[in-house]
């Protein structure tokens, strides 16, 4: 900031205060060149016609303004469609600056907006890369490869869909992981400490450990708690001996660890014996199938040594002693377990009672090994007959009186063969049909599910619909919102062009009164000019007369009547020339009220134009607020049409809901029915494998009864048929065999049983279940091969047997019977095979249906949680459609208040225009009676003239004297001045302008001097800024008290009385007031200050303010910058009250 203007101010002050003078400024601040005195009336001018722009606002191109429109109602981006909504607010300029800069500053920003979005996006996806199932990972990584849209619309939704097909995908792994992790958690509650430590440190580790547990660190941990267990007893017991003996429960501790140890040696003793049975067991089938071996080379070779077999009979013997002695043995070991376990039960102290059941499962599985050894011994035998029936065709017809009994037997066990035969296709038809209500109920369940599965997923399509409705309903409703906005705006501009519009129709108006007046001004001055015509004409022969008179007093050396007929002639000439003025002033004033008229008649026409102007201006903005409001209503329409869908999808999501839940409980059902029948198949199965096995069993019979009777025909034949009588021995053998083998079914099966709870979990227990499954397998393979060696020696029987049957008819029917056994043991089996494969079928038509049930209710949850979303979100919906609703009912409540704005708009500005032709038809009549008005003062100038000649004439007789007489006039001025007397030296200081505002610097347009006037008479000192002004306005020669001081120095000041006048009337209105400095005034007695006030050729109103001095006591400068300081305050302080009170 300069320093340099307060500077001067403060010196100047100082200067003034040492001069002893004080100067009070008149109130004005100057604005140069801004407006002077009006200039000579120009005539008048043309009225200018409405161009069809004048008053209407500057909206621009209406197709520019249409772009920034559709922008703000289509474009995709929030920022964008702002922007356009503010530009469309703002006006001309703002649109421009819309397209040129703001569209793509807006983009800018939407796109910045979507690349932070995407930032975020790829922040929230990047932490799952490498995380949960393959359909996630493989989906994030897509994504993560993909476009920002893949990015969004996974965190939308396709996580959640990856996430349940991960899902269901694994739900099998997850299973079988949690059964593997079940058997852990239980080995943790109930095995040892080993097991136990193990078994928690796979738990800890995950589902990879706990297989890898199960499959090989139970046998390891299991086998370190078998020896800490043993030496766990050792150490109880030598506690135990060091214990005193002195109460019962001492005693039974003493017992109970006593039996523990007896229970842990018989435990041994049976898992050694096992051991034996599995040796002797395996070395007995090896037997066996040597044995097989030296039949092959004995038929190869064509020799059958009688002692051939007699090393593997040795040997399978042996073998088979061991079995039966290890047997013995585990079966002594079992019975001792079962002593001492009673004795634990007995204690009350039961720990170790399990060890008894795994030493009666050992047993029963040594059993199990040496039937399975009896069975490879009985092959032998059936092995080494076959090789001997090829030998010996012999003795076929030997004890044929035995034939016939062997005969009825064989019938008799073949009808027992049939019925139970009967009895286990009964068994196996109601396994099948069991199976196949299995099948039906997995086939309802199935179906089920994939209802549940197809109304889960339509739930989900409609959840979809709903989101997708609610986003739309949502976009609608900020479309209403803007559009609200854009009528509102619109209505603001509509109401603001009818205020315009309306203060135009009082200005034109006003501006007729004023043409009116005007008109009836100059038809009197008009009046007044005709007459001052008369009298001139009249002194003008006055004029003459004395002027003749004149010359014949010159002509009589009468200088003083030729004075006094030369100044009658120049008072005629004077009168005349008045007369000449008096008709040009009326003419003039004619011409100036013509000139006013017309002024006024384009003045009211612009105030018409202005209004035209504002009313099309309204109707635009109401037009516009029209067309917001329209598509506020079309978009609260879309609003409440896409809540309506989002509802009708949402109620579609709930239907299908229930619908999955009800097809979810029918999987439930049907599953249940499954199992039911399930159930009923494997029972059945069991009863037709028992079933099976009598059959068998009453075949065996039969063929053993036949083939008695076939060796009993054999015999009576003298050696005839000796390969008969070994082919029955064979047949006997592979019997024996079956019969074996069969008998190892029992004790295997009850071997497993024993130990299966402890399966898995005890390596004695699988040990267990190894042997005896071992020796099912090896006994079935024994019986196999000694029926296949049965039927070898039969079909070397076969020649014989020719000869057997003509000796003996009861071989036949016997071995009819026997065939009709087998066929129906062979019944029996395949009934027996069919109810297992159903049994089976229906285990696994179970597994499916329960299957489906739980997937069913997978897709029962899935549709309760979608039907949530779409509820909820058509709950949104509807609030935004109530939104939109609300903001299209505004926006057209403002279109319609638009609308009556513009209306009356438009009434305004006809008014206006009507208030224009009355003016203007006002001007053209003062403008007639202007013309007259000179006719007459140009007639009175004619005769002025003549007056002016005439008096010329007379008055050169008295140049002397008025010569004289202003020589004397001049010479009593210069005493004057050289006295000091005022208003010798009166001049003017300064003339200066000020625009009238108000306060905020808005000049006042179409207020008049009579405006001012009334502000004035209202209160004058609220506007008049000099202290000692009074309130009311002065009374013309009012002497007024005035106290000036300095600008900015108020502490300065000295008083300034002064006498109040109007100036004169122009056309008989008022145009201002002036003081005289009276005695005492820092500016000198006879001072002048002129206030005079007028429109500028803008319309808008000045001050001008002129002031003479008379020997002023202050310097000129400082003089003209107080005046200007305070007459600016004058001017701002008048425009503001005018502004509020007018």
């Amino acid at each position: 900031m300069s320093f340099r203007p307060l500077r001067r101010i403060v010196m100047a002050s100082l200067a003034f205060a040492l001069l002893g003078g004080i100067v009070q400024p008149a109130a004005a601040a100057a604005v140069p060149a801004l407006a002077a005195a009006p200039a000579d009336d120009p005539g008048p001018q043309p009225t200018p016609i409405w161009d069809g722009s004048t008053g209407l606002p500057d909206l621009g191109d209406p197709r520019f303004r249409q772009i920034v429109a559709d922008n703000a109602e289509l474009a995709d981006d929030i920022e964008v469609r702002e922007a356009a909504a503010a530009a469309l607010a703002g006006g001309r300029q703002a649109i421009m600056d819309f397209l040129d800069t703001g569209l793509d500053i807006a983009k800018q920003k939407a796109a910045a907006r979507k690349a932070e979005q995407a930032r975020q996006d790829r922040a929230k996806i990047e932490p799952l890369r490498g995380t949960g199932g393959p359909y996630l990972r493989s989906e994030v990584d897509r994504v993560l490869a993909g476009t920002d849209t893949d990015r969004a619309q996974f965190l939308l939704y396709g996580k959640q869909i990856a996430e349940q097909r991960d899902a269901q995908v694994t739900q099998g792994i997850a299973d079988l992981a949690a059964q593997n992790r079940s058997r852990v958690e239980m080995l943790v509650g109930v095995a040892g400490p080993e097991v136990k430590k193990a078994a928690q440190a796979a738990l800890a580790a995950g589902d990879g450990a706990i297989a890898d547990f199960l499959a090989n660190g139970y046998l390891v941990a299991a086998k370190k708690d078998a020896d800490a267990r043993e030496q766990f007893l050792k150490d109880e017991e030598e506690r135990q001996k060091a214990a005193e003996q002195l109460s019962e429960l001492a005693k039974k501790a003493a017992r109970a660890a006593e039996a523990r140890r007896q229970l842990m040696i018989a435990h041994g003793n049976g898992i050694r014996a096992l051991q034996r049975s599995s040796n002797a067991l395996v070395l007995a089938g090896n037997e066996a199938r040597k044995a097989a071996q030296i039949l092959a080379a004995n038929k190869a070779g064509g020799q059958h040594p009688a002692d051939a077999f007699n090393g593997v009979k040795a040997e399978v013997a042996r073998q088979l002693g061991y079995a039966q002695q290890a047997a013995a043995d585990a079966q002594q070991a079992s019975a001792q377990a079962k002593v001492q376990a009673d004795i634990l039960v007995d204690t009350g102290l039961t720990y170790g009672v399990q060890w008894a059941t795994m030493a009666q499962g050992m047993a029963e599985a040594g059993r199990a090994a040496q039937l399975a050894a009896e069975t490879a011994s009985h092959a032998i035998d059936a092995t080494a007959f076959t090789d001997a029936a090829r030998n010996a065709q012999e003795e076929a017809e030997r004890h044929a009186a035995e034939a016939v009994k062997w005969r009825e037997h064989a019938e008799e066990h073949a009808r027992a063969a049939a019925k139970i035969a009967e009895a286990a296709r009964v068994q196996a038809d109601a396994a099948r049909d069991a199976a196949a209500r299995t099948k039906a109920a997995r086939q309802a369940a199935e179906a089920a599910e994939a209802r549940a599965w197809a109304a889960a997923e339509r739930t989900r399509n409609a959840r979809i619909v709903a989101e997708n409705e609610a986003a739309k309903a949502a976009a609608a409703r900020r479309v209403a919102e803007q559009q609200r906005a854009v009528a509102a705006a619109a209505r603001a501009r509509a109401q603001q062009q009818a205020a315009v519009a309306h203060a135009a129709r009082g200005q034109a108006d006003y501006q007729a009164s004023i043409a009116t007046a005007a008109r009836q001004s100059a038809d009197q001055q008009d009046a007044i000019s005709a007459q001052a015509e008369t009298n001139a004409r009249r002194e003008e022969q006055n004029a003459a007369n004395a002027r003749n008179a004149a010359a014949v007093a010159n002509h009589q050396n009468d200088a003083k009547e030729a004075r006094a007929r030369s100044l009658e002639s120049l008072a005629a000439s004077a009168r005349g020339t008045a007369n000449e003025r008096a008709a040009q002033d009326a003419a003039n004033r004619a011409r100036s009220d013509a000139g006013a008229a017309n002024n006024a008649a384009g003045a009211a026409r612009n105030a018409a134009n202005v209004a035209s102007g504002a009313a099309a201006g309204a109707r635009s903005a109401a037009t516009e607020a029209g067309r917001a409001a329209a598509r506020a209503r079309a978009a609260a329409a879309a609003a409440a049409a896409a809540a309506a869908r989002a509802n009708q999808a949402a109620r579609v999501a709930e239907a299908e809901a229930a619908a999955t839940h009800r097809a979810a409980m029918e999987a439930e059902a049907a599953a249940a029915d499954a199992t039911a029948n399930e159930t009923q198949a494997a029972e059945a199965a069991r009863s037709a494998t028992a079933l099976a096995e009598q059959a068998a069993s009453e075949a065996l019979q039969s063929l053993q009864a036949a083939e008695r009777t076939k060796a009993e025909a054999d015999a009576a034949s003298t050696e005839a048929v000796s390969a008969a009588t070994q082919a029955s021995l064979a047949v006997q053998a592979a019997s024996a065999a079956k019969a074996s083998s069969q008998a190892i079914t029992d004790p295997a099966n009850t071997a497993i049983v024993i130990v299966a709870p402890y399966t898995n979990e005890d390596i004695g227990a699988d040990f267990v279940t190894r042997v005896a499954n071992q020796a099912t397998a090896v006994g079935a393979e024994q019986a196999a091969a000694a029926r296949q060696r049965a039927d070898e020696a039969l079909a070397a029987a076969k020649a014989a047997a020719d000869a057997a049957a003509r000796a003996a008819a009861e071989v036949k029917p016997a071995f009819e019977a026997a065939a009709a056994a087998a066929k129906s043991s062979a019944d029996a089996a395949r009934a027996a095979a069919d109810a297992q494969q159903s049994a089976a079928e229906a285990a696994v038509d179970g597994a499916a249906a329960r299957a489906a049930s739980s997937r069913a209710g997978q897709a029962d949850a899935q549709a309760r949680q979608d039907a949530i979303l779409a509820r909820r979100a058509a709950n949104a919906a509807n609030n935004d459609a109530a939104i939109a609703g609300r903001n299209a009912a505004a926006a057209t409540r403002d279109a319609s208040i638009a609308r009556s704005a513009a209306n009356a708009a438009a009434a305004d500005a006809a008014a206006a225009q009507g208030a224009a032709s009355r003016a203007e038809s006002e001007a053209a009549a003062a403008t007639a009676a202007a013309d007259s008005a000179q006719r007459h003062a140009e007639g009175a100038a004619e005769a002025a003239k003549n007056a002016l000649a005439s008096a010329r004439d007379a008055q050169k007789q008295a140049d002397d004297a008025e010569a004289r007489a202003r020589a004397e006039i001049e010479r009593a001025e210069e005493e004057r001045r050289k006295a000091g007397q005022p208003g010798s030296n009166i001049r003017e200081l300064y003339t200066v302008g000020h625009l009238v505002e108000t306060k905020d610097n808005l000049p006042l347009y179409y207020t008049t001097a009579e405006d001012v006037r009334r502000e004035l008479m209202r209160c004058f000192n609220c506007s008049f800024p000099i202290d000692g002004a009074p309130a009311h306005y002065p009374a013309p020669g009012e002497q007024i008290q005035l106290s000036a001081c300095l600008p900015y120095l108020g502490f300065i000041c000295q008083d300034a009385p002064v006498r109040a006048y109007d100036l004169p009337l122009v056309n008989g209105k008022w145009q201002g007031f002036y003081f005289i400095a009276q005695d005492g005034h820092f500016d000198g007695a006879g001072s002048v200050v002129e206030f005079r006030f007028f429109q500028n050729s803008q319309g808008m109103l000045v001050v001008q303010v002129t002031g003479k001095v008379n020997d002023p006591a202050a310097p000129d400068w400082l003089n003209e910058y107080a005046a200007d300081s305070k007459w600016h305050d004058f001017s701002i302080a008048l425009g503001e009250n005018i502004h509020t009170h007018r």
